[in-house]
């Protein structure tokens, strides 16, 4: 699957989207209260912020017409995003001035082709209030709160927390070395089989059980995944996350069988038409990502006539919207 570079997720809510009710905040050191995002353009069905646990998580609150967001704040984190996606980084743009669905989607196609980042409209975020944007949080792989502030204005200290967050992806993180150990397998390997077998060698007790629960959610969170991107069109990233999971989970006696099953989904004749239509769809997109916008309307509208009842065509129909919609 796809998501990479380094600042990452951002998080200022415009007057006009504050909610009625007063609703918590996390200060830096925090741990930050659960909330759960918009549909995301290009998400994988976490919603919440709570799956997301086990990766650094930058939240970059931004408008469409902000100066400092379209001409740093933005940029800077699709760019650390690209270099550390693969390395764990989730970086969520929130616009909070007012577009839509589809004027975001056709102002990210327009001025970001190269975007990559989970993107949605604006939403509460809980973390402190911000007199205006650009603003950033940056929330830990524990879900604490590290950092919070204008990404634009001190986009070095965005980069030295999510680094140092990811340093914890990679070395594991946590109060004894089994923890460590654990985590460093599930989250910084994706190494299921490796977690489990920690665990079980672990005596009983209450950091035994909280990590159990960690590996089981974060099994849950993968299965889940690989659904909704079939559901959504996107085949061939559900195909490389089935992959994904069954390496993951090796010879694990109660998870191997199932997704084993889930990988050879991809091997039906149905599942290969669409994986063909969705690498069709992939090429438009890359012809997009250079730039080249004027040409792909026709080609989305061809590929929805042949795509016909696809779950590949509602994905193309959609670009199409917005590609002609507008930021007025």
């Amino acid at each position: 699957m796809k998501r990479s570079q380094t600042l990452v997720a951002a998080v200022a809510l415009a007057a006009t989207s504050l909610p009625l009710v007063a609703q918590q905040r996390a200060a830096v050191g925090e741990a930050v209260p659960d909330t759960t995002f918009p549909e995301f353009l290009n998400g994988d069905g976490r919603q919440k912020l709570s799956e997301f646990y086990g990766q650094p998580v930058v939240i970059d609150q931004w408008g469409t017409h902000c100066p400092p967001c379209v001409g740093t704040a933005v940029p800077n984190a699709i760019r650390h995003d690209h270099a550390h996606g693969e390395d764990g980084l989730v970086t969520i743009l929130v616009e909070s001035q007012g577009s839509n669905p589809a004027q975001l989607e056709h102002f990210l196609w327009e001025r970001f082709p190269d975007n990559e980042c989970f993107s949605c409209i604006g939403t509460f975020v809980p973390i402190p209030e911000s007199a205006g944007i650009p603003f950033c949080g940056v929330i830990g792989v524990d879900g604490k709160l590290v950092w919070a502030g204008n990404p634009a204005a001190f986009p070095k200290d965005v980069e030295d927390a999510v680094e140092a967050e990811l340093d914890k992806v990679r070395k594991g993180w946590g109060d004894s070395s089994d923890a460590r150990k654990v985590r460093a397998a599930l989250y910084g390997k994706g190494d299921f089989e490796r977690a489990a077998a920690t665990v079980a060698a672990m005596a009983d007790g209450a950091e035994k059980t909280a990590l159990q629960g960690e590996i089981e959610k974060r099994y849950a969170v993968k299965k889940n995944a690989i659904d909704v991107l079939r559901k959504a069109g996107r085949w061939v990233d559900a195909q490389d996350a089935a992959a994904a999971l069954a390496k993951g989970v090796g010879k694990h006696e109660t998870w191997a069988t199932e997704a084993a099953e889930l990988l050879a989904a991809f091997e039906t004749d149905a599942a290969k038409a669409e994986i063909a239509l969705d690498k069709k769809l992939d090429k438009i997109l890359k012809t997009m990502r250079k730039g080249k916008l004027d040409r792909a309307p026709k080609d989305l509208e061809k590929l929805v006539e042949r795509a016909g009842q696809s779950t590949v065509a509602p994905r193309a129909s959609r670009m199409i919207a917005a590609l002609a919609a507008t930021n007025n």
